[in-house]
């Protein structure tokens, strides 16, 4: 099952440093910072730890969540296709009718504006 590393950060306490927790449905581990790695090798290198603990190898993808948290998930794993033909396609599609003097329907146009 294709599982996604979430990594925090945690600044530092009276007793302890700042570190990096890197989290999933396995397990977490906690790294403590390193500042010769920067603000992305950090992140990196806790995800890569939390991953080499439950022997998982490959290619990682990095993202951020509006949190400011990143995640990395495993490339190959399960895929979600976007395309134009989506909603979010036909509503562009309608928009554009609109702005170009197209059809309006009772109350809004097709589009929503």
């Amino acid at each position: 099952m294709a599982q996604a590393i979430v990594t925090k950060y945690f600044g530092p306490t009276n007793s302890k440093g700042s570190r990096v927790k890197a989290t999933c449905d396995a397990g977490s581990v906690t790294v403590g910072w390193d500042y010769a790695l920067g603000d992305s090798g950090n992140y990196d290198a806790a995800a890569i730890k939390l991953a080499k603990k439950f022997g998982w190898t490959g290619s990682m993808l990095r993202g951020t969540l509006p949190s400011g948290d990143r995640v990395y998930v495993f490339e190959g794993g399960p895929r979600v296709e976007v395309s134009a033909n989506a909603a979010g396609g036909r509503r562009r599609a309608a928009h554009a009718a609109h702005r170009a003097g197209g059809k309006r329907t009772a109350r809004r146009n097709r589009c929503g504006c």
